[in-house]
């Protein structure tokens, strides 16, 4: 059955490949496919929309809110007062995420304890939501 397979695929190609016209359509769509594609499948993420819910307020979660600030892909950093208020926005899809620093960051950090800030993104837009993790998971481990 294999050999009659292979017989059947090897005239098909033997034969496709004499016409121009079979080769074109052989090769073409893929080279354009490849050309198109390679544009719009980015690794970057540019114009970050944010949401900080600073719950420490100290010089570490400070920092690391300037430092995103300052960060060339992030568009906007927007403060909210709860985690169930920035989530909102982010099922709304306004931002992209939530940045939570919990309270006793800088205290823990300062005493040597080890210590977490959290990170909700949209996972409707899932490549771009791991771009952006890897991006304010290298500011964040910055600081």
């Amino acid at each position: 059955m294999l050999q009659r397979l292979l017989a059947i695929i090897r005239k098909e190609l033997i034969s496709m490949l004499r016409d121009r016209r079979a080769r074109l359509s052989l090769v073409l769509p893929p080279l354009i496919q490849l050309f198109i594609l390679s544009f719009a499948a980015t690794m970057e993420v540019k114009n970050i929309e944010l949401a900080v819910v600073d719950l420490d307020r100290g010089p570490v979660a400070l920092e690391i809110v300037q430092r995103l600030r300052g960060s060339p892909s992030i568009e906007r950093l927007l403060p909210f007062p709860s985690v169930a208020a920035a989530h909102h926005e982010v099922e709304r899809e306004n931002v992209m995420g939530v940045l939570v620093l919990q309270s006793g960051l800088s205290a823990d950090l300062a005493a040597g304890r080890p210590t977490s800030v959290q990170l909700l993104l949209d996972g409707r837009r899932s490549n771009a939501a791991q771009i952006t993790a890897q991006y304010v998971n290298s500011i964040v481990q910055g600081v």
